[in-house]
């Protein structure tokens, strides 16, 4: 590493610790190892969604898989934090909201028409109306409404980009004078999400939904429950410096293999304990937002990037495939659907190696031909 970029870390560093107002450029913001752990992330939904359609729902029950949802909610609190430690004035807010709205809408919409360039329904589920749910799809707000026929409709896994963008919406008012109030803030959205786990554990019932149902849209979908992963991963930041600073390279590679093993635990576990369709309210928030409690310190560690997995995490290879797990996200669903009829003809290994060509080569072509360029183009168009 060169002393002049030695010297540049080291200013960040201070600026950072003594509380200034900084803008981050989008250089060194630019985390290796984290854009690679997003794309392992979303592979676990991708494996997921995978092998419920190749086995059935009951194929996934004895890994908690969906913790990669979370994962994505602590990392982009914890990026944003980063790259936007205060936000002041309308002009600023009107910059952060253009910059992330080109950041994931462009994409999102491209694959909402590919959906309409189809010629099946089996994208609506039982109940939904199109023109409504096409309207909340289109403007990120189907995961705002508790019914599964709105936020699973479409593009199902996509309703964690409409999370997102609630999330996106309250970060200026959550950032503002951050230092000294994120306890306050943290411990709010604590307690709102301890709310909606006690209000879905004794809401009544009726025929139309069950328990499970229930706590899906509320605790698992809604994004004020999951509000609480989000701001978590904005205070992440606080203890990236100096905390970790400290750390040689060798106690870091120790610190990131005990996270490593922690989060393994984790998703292995407690699925053998806790069983969705029996789970109590808090027992289904531990299933499927447990990860949360984890991937702060993961997170904070890995971004410094001294250890050894962070190293290697660090590779080119790994950083395009996080780049393009945005994508890949987007798109897997509906190519999963498409490819129905062959997971039922084909072996399991033949079908798997097909899909995974067509979505790496798919979600290749939504980078470079519609997300890339275009969030270039809004942000010249809208920030010159």
């Amino acid at each position: 590493m060169s002393q002049r970029l030695i010297r540049q870390t080291q200013d960040m560093v201070l600026s950072l610790t003594s509380g200034e107002s900084l803008r981050v450029s989008a250089i060194s913001q630019r985390i290796g190892s984290l854009t690679a752990l997003r794309f392992i992330a979303a592979m676990l939904l991708v494996a997921y969604h995978t092998q419920q359609t190749l086995s059935g729902p009951a194929a996934t029950d004895g890994l908690a898989y969906d913790q990669g949802v979370s994962f994505f909610f602590v990392l982009s609190g914890f990026i944003l934090a980063l790259k936007y430690p205060a936000i002041e004035g309308y002009k600023e807010t009107t910059r952060f909201f253009v910059a992330r709205f080109a950041r994931i809408w462009p994409a999102y919409l491209a694959v909402i028409a590919l959906f309409f360039g189809l010629t099946n329904t089996w994208w609506v589920p039982h109940g939904g109306r199109i023109p409504w749910i096409t309207v909340l799809h289109i403007t990120m707000m189907q995961s705002w409404v508790p019914r599964s026929s709105c936020y699973f409709a479409l593009n199902a896994p996509a309703w964690s980009v409409s999370t997102e963008f609630f999330f996106y919406l309250l970060f200026p008012v959550l950032i503002r004078k951050w230092k000294a109030t994120w306890l306050y803030k943290l411990l709010l959205c604590a307690a709102i999400t301890a709310s909606i786990i006690l209000t879905a554990q004794f809401f009544p019932v009726h025929h139309l939904e069950s328990k499970p149902g229930l706590f899906n849209a509320l605790i698992y979908v809604h994004p004020v429950s999951r509000l609480f992963e989000f701001t978590l991963g904005m205070a992440a930041t606080l203890i990236r410096w100096p905390r970790f600073q400290t750390l040689d390279s060798f106690k870091c590679t120790i610190v990131e293999s005990l996270l490593l093993l922690a989060v393994a635990l984790n998703f292995c576990l407690v699925p053998r304990f806790i069983h969705e369709n029996t789970a109590s309210a808090a027992g289904y928030w531990l299933l499927h937002c447990s990860g949360a409690l984890i991937f702060p310190f993961l997170i904070a560690l890995f971004s410094i990037e001294r250890g050894l997995f962070s190293k290697v995490f660090r590779h080119p290879t790994a950083v395009y495939l996080g780049e393009i797990s945005y994508s890949m996200y987007l798109l897997h669903w509906p190519l999963l659907q498409m490819f129905r009829t062959q997971a039922l003809t084909m072996n399991a290994f033949s079908f798997l190696l097909l899909f995974g060509a067509a979505l790496l080569l798919s979600s290749t072509l939504l980078f470079y031909v519609v997300e890339k360029p275009l969030r270039r183009h809004i942000r010249n168009i809208f920030l010159g």
